[in-house]
């Protein structure tokens, strides 16, 4: 735990800082990393988490990035947003727009979270054009 912070997120904060940039801290704590995610978001500058549209994946659960770690933690440090990838989607079908999702970030709001960032945002419907948006536009949230 502590070489990680130490030696990762406290380093990589120290040299964004030097170079006038803020830490965003996406969970990946016991997801990825061993290592306990209310202390890397301590080090963070805006604690980050996500969630999926129109559920997490099977492989996921709505436990699995630790939101609920990332609200107690923006209140523990005193931290000023919670930020969260909003409304990720597997299998972008291109006819989405920001109403479909409402009720879902409402309820991520009432959690908590107050800074939306928006993955694979970009227009590209083009699934089979290379080398396209990330993951070939199948996967993000598509702003039409």
């Amino acid at each position: 735990d502590e070489v990680f912070i130490d030696n990762f997120f406290k380093h990589f904060a120290t040299v964004a800082h030097d170079m006038g940039a803020e830490v965003y801290t996406e969970g990946a704590g016991g997801e990825v990393l061993p290592v306990d995610p209310m202390r890397y978001y301590g080090v963070s500058d805006i604690p980050m988490t996500e969630f999926w549209y129109p559920k997490a994946p099977s492989a996921q659960n709505e436990y699995a990035k630790p939101i609920y770690n990332a609200a107690s933690a923006t209140h523990l440090y005193n931290k000023p947003m919670l930020a969260a990838e909003a409304c990720t989607q597997i299998g972008v079908k291109w006819n989405e727009h920001p109403f479909s999702v409402k009720y879902l970030i409402d309820y991520n709001f009432a959690k908590g979270v107050n800074h939306l960032v928006f993955h694979t945002f970009s227009h590209t419907p083009q699934t089979d054009v290379y080398p396209g948006s990330s993951f070939g536009g199948h996967i993000g949230f598509p702003l039409v």
